[in-house]
């Protein structure tokens, strides 16, 4: 099921669905701003490990997470 976006586009298409409806995922322990975005639905909180693979970005209308250097094609 797929869930509500926004109204704009935001990020790069995701490789899954194809929306632009795609966030930032931030890493690390987050700041009282970083915080009040993500409630904003404007990032995804990615959890404190901090990986050189994570991926980058989330989907907000399937949930699919990826890095955009890492798309076919």
């Amino acid at each position: 099921m797929l869930k509500a976006v926004p109204d704009k586009p935001r990020g790069p298409a995701c490789p899954e669905c194809g929306t632009n409806h795609v966030v930032p995922i931030a890493y690390g322990y987050p700041s009282s701003e970083t915080f009040e975005a993500a409630q904003r639905g404007e990032l995804m909180l990615g959890g404190c490990m901090v990986g050189v693979g994570n991926p980058t970005h989330h989907c907000k209308a399937c949930e699919a997470q990826f890095r955009p250097e890492n798309r076919p094609g």
